[in-house]
């Protein structure tokens, strides 16, 4: 299997990458919690109902650490944390907790560094890379795609 990218052309006029090409990658399905209690399932001798409740508990439990200001590192898998927006304020004084203006979900993967000093994340690195061929080439829209077509040769590590 590989990832599946489209290319698209900047139409920002006011971006210093305006004309220029980059890729994207096509989303060809989702994943639900059902289907990868299903996959679990089949891999182990656990049954379907107990991965279920596990990954259940799991997302409520990631939840209330991360409100407890604690990062959460699942061995073999990555670290969620969260990250804020705030507004900058002139003096430390005036920045409060009404200066949060949101708060998002960070993840990190597990990775490690090569000798040469380039960070590998595991997750990723034996990601192959595919074109997808079923979209219009001209297509320059921000939307990330789906579809389920398959991608020609032009695989790339």
């Amino acid at each position: 299997m590989s990832v599946k990218f489209r290319k698209v052309q900047n139409k920002i006029s006011t971006s210093k990458a305006f004309n220029k090409w980059y890729g994207r990658i096509v989303y060809t399905d989702t994943v639900t919690t059902d289907q990868l209690a299903a996959l679990i399932e089949a891999n182990c001798t656990v049954k379907r109902a107990d991965v279920l409740a596990v990954l259940s508990e799991l997302s409520v439990v990631i939840k209330n650490e991360l409100e407890n200001s604690h990062r959460v590192l699942i061995n073999d898998l990555g670290t969620f944390k969260l990250g804020l927006s705030t507004t900058p304020e002139e003096k430390q004084e005036d920045f409060t907790a009404n200066s949060i203006k949101g708060v998002r979900v960070l993840f990190t993967p597990i990775g490690h560094r090569m000798v040469d000093g380039r960070l590998v994340r595991n997750m990723t690195a034996q990601c192959r890379f595919a074109e997808h061929k079923s979209y219009e080439p001209n297509e320059t829209s921000g939307d990330s795609g789906s579809g389920s077509g398959e991608g020609s040769g032009d695989e790339r590590p």
